[in-house]
């Protein structure tokens, strides 16, 4: 160095000078990029399926009341809004894949939709099948009412009309024999209507609770209905009389009948609700590992954005002091 020239000197200081401001001056511009692309990767991927994972978990809490409320109440409202909550979640789904089209790197977003599309296609099959079993009871109920007007309508008639005869009976002096059968078949009728009316009460107790259990406190009239029904006919020979005791054996039947589909579909609508329940809770736990996993991402891009951006202005800031140096 002691035999260069100074101009040597001076133009070989200039070029190491020259050459750190070009390492640094890269270095920077390679840092800023870097943060550029990462923002971007931020923005257009980790933000993006963290908010489609968030809006999907915020339509299935919908979804769920909206579905538990129908189950409970049967409310034709709340099943058109848990159903619009499901095109919600649809169209969030859509979203999904189409991000994962545009970013293949995203592949637990991928493997997390296809889970929570058979999630949601599940929920809906078990929501329809709720809404059937609501029509079958509906249906059901409808003939225990038609069957209960029939039986209680007949019975009634029958005691006014035992009732005449036997004030007829009283009227017209009779023996107490003939008294004593018009007053008693008087009473049975008004037994069998008073059975009728338990029953009747019963089940519609257990349709209100929602609790199939309570339709066996029915077994026990049934068959109470069934005796004084037959203590009725053995009392009678009058043939009008006996059709019209057969009409009403057929009432109580068809109502027993009716009540035990209700039972079976009561019982059938709550198993039903609790698999309703589990493919929501599975598809809320799907949202919530890809809002995990979003946010996870989002936190460590920004980090990385960060540092790079620190380290880019750190070279950025080095360069004015080189160059006076």
């Amino acid at each position: 160095m002691r035999n260069l020239k100074l101009s040597h000197k001076l133009f070989a200081g200039f070029g190491a000078l020259l050459a750190i401001t070009l390492i640094l001056g890269g270095l920077s511009l390679w840092k800023m990029r870097a943060a550029a692309t990462g923002a971007v990767v931020l923005s257009e991927q980790y933000l993006a399926e963290t908010k489609i994972a968030s809006d999907i978990n915020n339509d299935l809490g919908y979804l769920m009341l909206n579905g538990r409320t129908y189950g409970l109440t049967g409310d034709e409202a709340a099943l058109k809004e848990a159903r619009r909550c499901a095109a919600e979640i649809q169209s969030g789904l859509e979203k999904a894949h189409t991000l994962v089209a545009a970013f293949p790197n995203l592949v637990k977003l991928k493997e997390e939709a296809v889970i929570a599309q058979k999630g949601l296609t599940e929920y809906l099959s078990l929501l329809d099948q709720t809404a059937q079993y609501d029509k079958t009871i509906e249906g059901a109920r409808v003939a225990m009412e038609n069957a209960a007007t029939v039986c209680v309508g007949t019975l009634q008639t029958l005691k006014k009309d035992q009732a005449n005869l036997l004030q007829d009976a009283i009227d017209g002096g009779a023996n107490k024999a003939t008294l004593n059968e018009r007053s008693m078949m008087t009473t049975l009728l008004g037994d069998t209507r008073n059975t009728a009316n338990q029953i009747r009460f019963i089940a519609q107790k257990a349709q209100a609770e929602r609790n199939a259990s309570i339709f066996d406190q029915t077994n026990e009239h049934f068959g109470i209905a069934t005796s004084l029904i037959a203590r009725l006919r053995e009392m009678t020979s009058n043939a009008q009389m006996r059709q019209q005791l057969d009409d009403i054996e057929r009432a109580f039947a068809l109502y027993h009948k009716e009540a035990e589909l209700v039972q079976t579909t009561m019982v059938q609508q709550r198993e039903i609700a609790v698999k309703r329940q589990a493919t929501a809770d599975s598809l809320s736990a799907v949202a919530s590992e890809i809002i995990d996993l979003g946010l996870s991402r989002t936190q460590e891009q920004a980090s990385l954005n960060a540092s790079s951006l620190s380290a880019g202005a750190t070279s950025a800031s080095v360069l004015p002091s080189n160059v006076v140096r």
